[in-house]
């Protein structure tokens, strides 16, 4: 459900943040968004069924600012599921993808939306620092270019000229609402940025690339952890996968059913 939100303007940017297992490091992320210089923003927060103190620190955070609303999700379902529920509820022009353990450089959104104002694109690319503990940070430096029409998919799918990651990006919300038509919630949570960047390219009509490095990616912590999925975890998503694509075997096919991959994991547990 959604927290009560006062009546405004329309927001300008909306920002997703999927809430798994990350509550430790949420506060850094709220307050690094709440504030940014440009306030005509709203943050969709979508509380995958975590299991730690996320849900209490989102309500606290909600009570104190409006812009932060809550979508509850009643079982976990993963990444994408989560991002497709934040389209869903999402009011602002723009959309931008932030991962509950990342954050944005000062003013991030006021830069940004200048070149909303000046150009419109359907897609703005931007940099990021990746920041590995103690390490020195590396940079993701995008390469610069406008593209428009077929090109803005044939760049990215064809010629690997620049990324598919979501969070690296502000998207115009409507092109979200269009491509999220497209994809089922499935349980998701591998390589879910190609899968629905894929259909977002398709749809757009015009790209354009920034140099700034606005996006501060951590690794090795939260949600950018070294990945492990334990054996629960695995029949989840295996499960989940195989009853939204399940078809009936051809002639002569020795494929498992469903029910017998599922309850062959379990036994294993």
């Amino acid at each position: 459900m959604d927290t009560p939100q006062a009546a405004r303007t329309e927001p300008d940017i909306t920002i997703l943040i999927p809430v798994y297992k990350t509550g430790a490091l949420l506060p850094r992320a709220l307050d690094n968004l709440l504030a940014q210089p440009h306030s005509n923003i709203e943050i969709v927060a979508v509380n995958d069924a975590s299991p730690d103190d996320a849900a209490r620190i989102l309500a606290d955070y909600a009570a104190r600012d409006p812009r932060l609303r809550i979508v509850t999700h009643p079982e976990n379902r993963g990444t994408l599921a989560a991002r497709l529920s934040g389209i869903a509820a999402a009011r602002g022009r723009y959309i931008m993808c932030l991962d509950a353990d990342d954050s944005l450089e000062p003013e991030t959104f006021d830069r940004l939306w200048k070149v909303v104002r000046k150009e419109s694109p359907d897609i703005i690319d931007f940099g990021a620092r990746l920041i590995a503990g103690a390490s020195r940070p590396t940079t993701r430096v995008v390469p610069m270019g406008r593209f428009h029409g077929d090109a803005v998919f044939e760049k990215v799918f064809v010629e690997h000229f620049y990324s598919w990651s979501l969070c690296f990006k502000l998207i115009r919300a409507d092109l979200c609402r269009r491509a999220a038509a497209c994809v089922p919630p499935e349980y998701c949570i591998v390589a879910e940025d190609f899968y629905f960047y894929s259909v977002i390219a398709f749809f757009a009509r015009s790209y354009r690339a920034v140099p700034q490095m606005y996006y501060n990616y951590y690794t090795g912590i939260g949600v950018s952890d070294n990945f492990r999925m334990d054996l629960p975890g695995f029949r989840r998503f295996w499960c989940r996968r195989e009853r939204s694509t399940d078809t009936a075997p051809r002639s002569g096919s020795a494929k498992p059913s469903t029910s017998t991959i599922c309850s062959s994991a379990g036994s294993a547990a």
